[in-house]
């Protein structure tokens, strides 16, 4: 399980003046020490993120292109490119018409279903 803060409630509390922009330090009158961070930190909620299950992107032999479209869109597992739908596939980073009908071959020919990626 991963815990996941809310990183504009960190920032609401470590600097209630809101952040100097970058190009206007010298109006930046004060600092923010560790504890300080520390303590922003620890006052935050906390979102909790289930890992996911299945089988990795990786266990199937699809092509270093569609692997890294699949990173990139940070998709890591064999259910989540099942769910998606063609159009979707399709608008992933460097996957066309014939790189989608070769992840769907790749998929099919290892026995999966690929009902929702041929829509």
């Amino acid at each position: 399980m991963t815990e996941l803060i809310d990183r504009a409630e960190v920032l609401e509390i470590l600097f209630p003046l809101g952040v100097p922009p970058a190009w206007k330090s010298d109006e930046w009158d004060y600092c923010v020490s560790a504890r300080a961070i520390y303590d922003a930190v620890m006052k935050c909620k906390v979102f909790e993120r289930e890992e996911v299950q299945g089988t990795p992107i990786e266990s199937v032999d699809f092509s270093h292109n569609a692997l890294r479209a699949f990173r990139k869109a940070e998709i890591t597992t064999v259910e989540e490119v099942l769910a998606m739908s063609r159009k979707r596939l399709l608008s992933l980073y460097h996957i066309g018409p014939k790189a989608a009908d070769k992840i769907i071959e790749t998929l099919e020919r290892q026995g999966y279903y690929c009902t929702n990626l041929k829509k």
